[in-house]
């Protein structure tokens, strides 16, 4: 649910990302993509570093999905290959808050003017205090690139004890999710 409705906020109040060129960085297991590609965008890029979800995302036919690009590697060697976007989203497992920092750097190269910007807000998931502050340590930062972010409180139910099962780290723990969307301002 939390992947769905990060898709449906970069849509911005509007039914679907139609006309609407999305960027993800990150594709895991491809959530975020499968919401992204039910809201009909012009085209939907994806930049992905891990061979095996790289493998894995060919195997489930991505590659011959209609409008969307795949590109393998870093985003950091990525950006010359990568063009202006109306909604980017940015969900790398094993990036840590320089990588993120670096990337919201490069935003406004990204996306079009009023284009919309979201991120997976799992940083300090251990302690709601500390992802709180992370969270508006993000808002001003970003407001500092010339982007206004607002968060949407989204109800969510972690798993029991049972949905942990085999699962090496709780990434998520609290019963609502802040939910992240930035928007480039108009020039």
């Amino acid at each position: 649910p939390i992947m769905r409705a990060h898709a449906a906020a970069l849509c911005c109040g509007a039914p679907s990302l139609s006309g609407s060129d999305v960027l993800n960085i990150g594709f895991g297991m491809g959530l975020f993509d499968e919401a992204a590609q039910a809201l009909g965008p012009r085209s939907h890029t994806i930049v992905e570093a891990h061979p095996d979800v790289w493998a894995n995302m060919h195997a489930r036919g991505w590659a011959s999905r209609p409008r969307c690009a795949l590109v393998f590697g870093r985003w950091q060697k990525a950006l010359p290959r990568l063009g202006l976007y109306d909604a980017i989203f940015y969900d790398t497992f094993g990036e840590g808050v320089a990588e993120f920092d670096a990337f919201c750097a490069v935003l406004p190269a990204l996306l079009r003017p009023g284009g919309r910007f979201s991120f997976f807000n799992g940083f300090c998931a251990h302690s709601a205090r500390l992802h709180t502050s992370f969270a508006m340590r993000t808002s001003a930062c970003l407001g500092v690139l010339g982007l206004r972010c607002r968060f949407q409180l989204v109800p969510c139910e972690p798993p029991g004890e049972e949905g942990w099962r085999g699962v090496s780290g709780r990434y998520w723990t609290f019963d609502s999710y802040m939910l992240p969307v930035a928007t480039l301002d108009e020039p």
